[in-house]
């Protein structure tokens, strides 16, 4: 199953199942069959488009005889094994039994405490009609989403925004703190979007309503895994290629093929990798397919070296997308808007033509290295952790061979000798991060300071690596392209978002990520032997910068200097016009393409395109 709709009436009456259908009509690009069915003061309906293979004809809600218990499953499980072990035998009526079986099962066995125990992705809602009450959860890094809103009537529920707000007692008045964040560069606040009456259930939590109202409660951590202390870097190496093996594996486990998103770097490289050494254990002569963009006008953004270097190497069915023509606001009157949330990613088109092609060759999943940038975040404390793990010898090496190819002075002031000065203190940064200078005084007081990092280790000087592994800044970017796939029939999958993997990441010492001017260490060390060296050895990442600027600058001008020149536009409430930030004309070619000037520029953009399509 891939979305819900559920509307629970508070004063117990029955539920009407008339704002269900309206509900479930918002979210037909998530599945063709549709069930709606009433259970007393609960309605819930759902949307059909199997996710694993054992969900092939299943309907839902899932009901267990006897047990008065409903259950509702976007997703899937990745520990089923290990659930199915601590149930004991037959907890579920079917072999093999579905997941929405199996977390029906664990409910009843554990009740809230359950969704602790289960790993995957997964947005859940039980009604227990005899502890009369409505239970969601979402899984630990929020892969599925989870929106609802709560009046003095009713509870109102859904996979998406769009559906909570088919329900006419929900206002669709756009919240101006998340468009202020959103221009800030900044993710949204916890359980905020872009509508002040709906509100997202964080990840890592769950919800239970009942008479006394509603309770939202965590039911995962990331800090609970024990710190691993091996002695040589390849064990962590073995330990990181080992996760990273099972979620993958997990990830292929889809009702059809998958297929993968290939560019020229070694997360999406390593992805690829190891789907393709899955598919030949399992022996059935499946050959996986990678789907890939190149470029032949803009050669600096083409990665066809490094990715025939993989092609030439692994038996895949290569298929290659021409990028030069999929430039960002091109056919604009046709861009499709998200009408959730507005368009966080420029090169939408490359990937929406990835979805396609995906689609086209029958793949139902997608996976890709979206996200593994973000494990290794926090890399610049390799100098502490070397420190606090008493390799002094290591430390001094390694400080030696940045003296000498930057220089005593950069060494000096470089964020790594700064981090370990920091350790005189309790680790915390000296001050909040300064608010943008970007924004105006409106803006700026729509804007919350960020918090302060916890006092915890590792944790208060890798604040940025936790806040985008296990916090909520990447959880708006996978909604995104779940919903863009979800146009095309497929499912976006992302393999560096598995709550074990970034559990561990989170927990290893710094030295792991960064190492002889290198960052991706661990991924680098586990990799030999896997991908191409040409691949495992880069250091140079390719930006699509200069697609971008044949856009805003070259192809698009005209329509972009009309949208945000256009008298009721929202940007000049948020951004000042006077630094030039939404002028591309004054981009110099040094901008990269994670400059805040393309960043904000880009957004101000979007914005006002997603307000005129709510307007239209």
């Amino acid at each position: 199953m891939s979305a819900f709709a559920v509307v629970v009436d508070r004063h117990g009456r029955p539920a009407p199942t008339a704002p269900i259908g309206a509900m479930m009509g918002r979210l037909a690009h998530r599945g063709e069959g549709v069930t709606i069915r009433s259970l007393g003061a609960v309605a819930v309906g759902t949307r059909h488009r199997a996710s694993t293979p054992e969900a092939g004809g299943e309907a839902q809600a899932i009901l267990e005889d006897g047990s008065r218990l409903w259950v509702v499953l976007d997703g899937r499980l990745d520990n089923r094994p290990e659930v199915l072990r601590a149930l004991g035998p037959d907890p579920a009526p079917a072999e093999p039994p579905s997941d929405a079986e199996i977390v029906l099962a664990a409910y009843r066995r554990w009740g809230e405490a359950c969704f602790g125990r289960l790993v995957g992705s997964f947005a859940i809602v039980v009604v227990d009609e005899a502890r009369r009450c409505v239970v969601a959860a979402r899984d630990a890094l929020g892969n599925r989403t989870l929106y609802h809103h709560l009046d003095d009537e009713a509870l109102v529920l859904g996979s998406e925004e769009q559906a909570v707000l088919a329900h006419p007692r929900v206002p669709d008045t756009i919240d101006e703190r998340s468009v202020a964040n959103y221009l800030a560069v900044r993710p949204l606040s916890a359980g905020a979007t872009f509508f002040e009456a709906v509100r997202e259930l964080p990840q890592a939590h769950g919800l239970t309503f009942d008479a006394a109202g509603l309770r939202v409660w965590r039911h995962w951590s990331p800090f609970g895994a024990q710190p691993p202390h091996y002695r040589r870097d390849v064990e962590y190496a073995d330990h990181f290629r080992q996760l990273l093996e099972e979620s993958v594996t997990a990830r292929m486990r889809a009702a059809g093929a998958t297929a993968i998103m290939l560019s020229g770097g070694i997360d999406s490289s390593s992805v690829a990798a190891m789907a393709a050494h899955e598919l030949a254990r399992r022996g059935r002569g499946e050959r996986l397919a990678v789907i890939s963009w190149v470029f032949d006008e803009l050669a600096s953004c083409d990665e066809r070296a490094y990715i025939h270097a993989f092609t030439g190497r692994e038996d895949v069915v290569a298929h290659e997308i021409p990028g030069d023509e999929l430039w960002p606001l091109r056919d604009p009157d046709r861009w499709h808007q998200n009408p959730n949330m507005p368009e966080w990613n420029p090169y939408r088109s490359l990937c929406d033509a990835v979805y396609g092609r995906a689609a086209a060759i029958g793949a139902s999943g997608v996976l890709s290295g979206t996200f593994g940038d973000n494990l290794y975040m926090g890399h610049e404390n390799w100098l502490v952790d070397l420190v606090r793990d008493g390799r002094l010898g290591a430390a001094v090496g390694e400080v030696a061979r940045h003296v000498a190819s930057l220089g005593p002075r950069r060494v000096a002031a470089s964020h790594s000798v700064r981090r370990l000065a920091a350790l005189v203190g309790d680790g915390r940064p000296r001050r909040p991060a300064p608010l943008p200078d970007w924004l105006t005084p409106a803006g700026l007081a729509l804007v919350a300071p960020e918090p302060w990092p916890p006092r915890a280790g590792r944790w208060a000087v890798r604040a940025d690596q936790r806040r985008w592994l296990a916090g909520p800044a990447a959880t708006g970017i996978a909604a995104g392209e779940r919903y863009h796939a979800a146009r095309r029939g497929v499912e976006h999958r992302f393999p560096y978002r598995d709550s074990r993997l970034v559990q561990f990441m989170l927990s290893i010492p710094a030295h792991q990520l960064y190492n002889a001017g290198q960052a991706k260490h661990i991924l680098r060390t586990a990799m030999a032997g896997v991908v191409p060296e040409p691949i495992r050895n880069r250091r140079t990442p390719t930006g699509l910068r200069p697609l971008y600027r044949r856009s805003l600058v070259e192809r698009e001008a005209r329509f972009v200097a009309a949208l945000l020149g256009a008298k009721d536009a929202w940007w000049p409430r948020y951004v000042r016009g006077d630094r030039g930030i939404v002028d591309p004309t004054s981009w110099d070619g040094r901008a990269t393409d994670r400059d805040p000037r393309l960043l904000v520029a880009w957004r101000c953009i979007s914005i006002e395109l997603w307000r005129q399509a709510r307007l239209d």
